[in-house]
């Protein structure tokens, strides 16, 4: 606030003019803070009036005071402290020139001659609980007009039509410091891009300021009254990323405000995105994410100055904001992410080959012997049994298998198996809970020929294909039918039978021979059969008869 009226800085001058019909008068005043600025509570003013006389006549001595000035409020007299034309003066007033202690006003009576002048100055002292912004202080000067003997006019030594602020013996009393504030464009919450622009703004009582600011602690001095303007790019000499901004306010008085230190944030680069899953996933050595269709995708983001937006597209689809996790269909998928942060940069396009359905293990089934050493897909000898499993992404866990109608089983070490047809089923889980869908092969061994039951002719004597007495061995006289049952025991089942008489092929058949000789023959001859089953396993039998 003002103690009285407003005013401006220490130490100005201003010039109030008088023209009259004799006398001229021109009455100047200024003040100074004997101290030095700032002007603060304690301070000796020194003020000084000059009372001019420019005319051809002397301004006599009237009835009445030729000169009186009020001491500023809230300020003190300093006792014996004037002096009229440099030259001290009491403060006694019976001569006419003292401090009027009943009216706290200086006062001066005597003739100022003509082209004279009369120097009058005096000291106050701000008072040390004073609150106001300015000390405001007006003399006036009581004149003869018209020369008649009486002071009928006055002449105050400052222009009341003068601006406080710009009245010269109006001085300011400015222990507060100014005050200073930043905007910066294209600014949200302290991320900015390398156009947004700093605006350093200042304000003080007495008009008089200028602002200091660091930019990482490089210090730049402004202008007085100007305002500072700055940008945060290479033009400017300034990377991307943290910058710290310092910046106060100085007056004319000397005062400076507490600095203010913010923190900035230059960010040309959208955000950096990537995926994550809620479910089953895994990541071949391809970089090709395998997931199940329940899996669910969730798109991250991350920006210095904040992710406003993900947006993401399937193949050849359109984009679409990203809201929640979302699953994808079965099949080979592209998948495309993008990021946009709250200063519109738009981050790198990310691509992921996602196959969706897929990533569960595979299991292969390795025989030893590694194909079938028998004839139409039958081994022939015992088969050790070996589950392979491979898993391009976490790795297996575990294989389970089963041979026939028998129990699950985790699968340690190959598996031997023995005569018959047996299926195993199997399937492989990996680390990260895909499950591979049950596979089967089956595996058909037989290693045992089949068997030949000759059911004629047995060790009788035959006579036209009659058996008549038994004997220790077939004789045969006359026609003989030869007969004998295939049996194969396995599974394989029988593939043929031939029938030899003498070494020569006679007859053949699928599982029964059924051959009658009916020729005259004479001596010992052999019957021989050999039969195979469908594996290849061979079985041979001979007689003589």
């Amino acid at each position: 606030g003002y103690c009285q009226n407003t005013s401006k800085k220490v130490s100005s001058e201003d010039t109030a003019t008088v023209v009259v019909d004799p006398p001229t008068i021109i009455d100047p005043k200024i003040v100074e803070d004997v101290n030095g600025p700032p002007l603060e509570p304690g301070d000796v003013l020194h003020y000084t009036a000059w009372i001019n006389n420019t005319g051809d006549m002397d301004s006599n001595d009237n009835l009445g005071n030729e000169f009186e000035d009020e001491i500023p409020s809230n300020t003190t007299y300093v006792a014996n402290s004037i002096e009229i034309n440099g030259i001290p003066n009491d403060d006694d007033i019976s001569d006419g020139i003292g401090y009027d202690a009943s009216n706290n006003m200086i006062v001066w009576n005597g003739v100022i001659p003509a082209h004279g002048t009369i120097k009058i100055s005096f000291n106050v002292t701000v008072d040390m609980n004073v609150s106001c912004g300015y000390i405001l202080n007006q003399g006036v000067v009581y004149y003869d007009s018209n020369g008649n003997g009486t002071n009928d006019a006055e002449k105050p030594t400052d222009d009341p039509s003068t601006p406080e602020e710009n009245d010269s013996t109006n001085i300011l009393l400015d222990y507060t410091p100014p005050r200073s504030w930043l905007n910066v464009t294209l600014d949200p919450a302290g991320h900015l891009r390398d156009s947004s622009t700093f605006h350093i703004f200042a304000y003080d009582d007495s008009g008089i300021w200028k602002i200091y600011y660091k930019v990482d602690g490089v210090q730049h001095e402004g202008g007085w009254n100007k305002e500072v303007h700055f940008q945060l790019n290479k033009n400017w000499g300034y990377e991307l990323g943290e910058h710290t901004i310092e910046y106060w306010a100085v007056d004319g008085a000397g005062n400076e405000e507490q600095h203010h230190i913010e923190t900035y944030v230059v960010d040309n680069k959208g955000p950096e995105v990537s995926i994550s899953f809620d479910g089953i996933f895994e990541v071949t050595r391809s970089n090709v994410y395998e997931i199940a269709t329940s899996t669910k995708v969730i798109a991250n983001g991350t920006d210095e100055s904040g992710v406003v937006k993900i947006a993401y597209k399937i193949d050849d689809g359109e984009w679409q904001e990203y809201t929640a996790p979302f699953t994808m269909p079965s099949g080979y998928h592209n998948l495309y992410v993008v990021g946009y942060d709250i200063l519109g940069n738009v981050g790198n396009m990310m691509h992921y080959s996602i196959d969706v359905g897929g990533g569960a293990p595979e299991t292969a089934v390795i025989t030893s012997p590694s194909i079938p050493d028998g004839n139409n897909g039958w081994y022939v000898s015992n088969v050790e049994v070996k589950l392979s499993a491979y898993d391009d992404g976490s790795g297996v866990a575990k294989t389970m298998y089963r041979i026939d109608n028998g129990e699950w089983q985790e699968y340690t070490g190959p598996i031997s198996l023995e005569d018959g047809v047996h299926t195993i089923y199997y399937y492989s889980i990996d680390n990260v809970g895909n499950v591979e869908k049950t596979k089967s092969s089956t595996i058909k061994i037989d290693m045992y020929a089949p068997e030949i039951n000759i059911e004629k002719p047995r060790n009788y004597l035959y006579i036209f294909n009659r058996a008549v007495i038994p004997l220790s061995k077939p004789v045969v006289i006359g026609r003989i039918t030869f007969e004998a049952d295939i049996v194969d025991t396995a599974t394989s089942g029988t593939d043929r039978a031939i029938l030899y008489i003498d070494g020569n092929a006679v007859d053949s058949s699928t599982n029964k021979i059924h051959y009658t000789l009916d020729e005259t023959m004479f001596g010992t001859h052999t019957m021989k059969i050999v039969a195979y089953d469908r594996a290849g396993n061979k079985a041979v039998m001979e007689e003589q008869f």
